[in-house]
């Protein structure tokens, strides 16, 4: 593994600065800089570019009859982006309402509607209509913020980035970052950075596994109407 002090060391031979012997806590303008760019280069690489698997966790939310609303964990950054919220009592996935206007009026007009059930992100909780029948779980995968141990940012020269433990992502992009921003040239540096990325992300993506597809075409071929009147539980 290389702490953030060597991957720092490394970009700076890149590019031209003194190679430094700290990083965070330094008062020296290339340090505070350099800083800067790393946690914003590791940022960039944990959350907008995949779901890595280290970043992954899994959220149980238990059903009493009466919440809709429930509250994301301490650790939530944002939903997987292919993600669902799935209820133990079925399997299936809610569907997911991304436009707020859309979710006001669904939840304010439904007379009746198609199990399993509807959910929305809204002022930093999950809501999910209708009810979750009491003893129910409805579960997702979520990216974690701390993308150093149990910290947001880089704050300590020992620190290691949780996605690349050997450095090689987060220097490649601190360099093609910092060229950019000081207006250098910089197509090389970052095509030689996306490159490096593809290959890590299919790395972390393990090998394609065969599944029966006839199962999954089962839930879809097969939908279950509730004949009832909203609101009602799912589960």
């Amino acid at each position: 593994m290389a702490s953030v002090l060597e991957v720092a060391q490394k970009v700076a031979t890149y590019i031209g600065i003194d190679v430094p012997t700290a990083v965070y806590g330094g008062t020296d303008r290339a340090q505070v800089e350099l800083a800067e760019y790393m946690n914003e280069a590791a940022r960039h690489i944990a959350f907008d570019r995949a779901d890595w698997q280290v970043l992954r966790s899994i959220a149980s939310i238990t059903g009493d009859g009466v919440t809709t609303a429930f509250n994301l964990p301490d650790d939530y950054s944002r939903m997987v982006k292919k993600g669902s919220i799935r209820l133990s009592a079925n399997g299936r996935p809610l569907s997911h309402v991304l436009d707020s206007d859309e979710w006001l009026a669904m939840t304010s007009n439904m007379a009746t509607g198609i199990a399993p059930g509807y959910w929305t992100l809204m002022g930093g909780q999950i809501l999910i209509e209708p009810v979750v029948a009491t003893g129910v779980v409805a579960r997702y995968t979520y990216i974690k913020k701390y993308y150093t141990g149990v910290k947001e940012a880089f704050d300590n020269d020992a620190d290691v980035f949780s996605v690349d433990p050997e450095g090689r992502l987060l220097k490649l992009c601190t360099i093609y970052m910092w060229k950019k921003q000081k207006g250098f040239p910089y197509a090389q540096e970052m095509d030689d950075f996306e490159a490096a990325l593809e290959k890590r992300v299919g790395a972390d993506r393990g090998p394609k596994i065969l599944v029966d597809q006839s199962r999954w075409n089962w839930w879809r071929d097969n939908p279950t109407p509730y004949q009832g009147t909203y609101p009602y539980e799912l589960g």
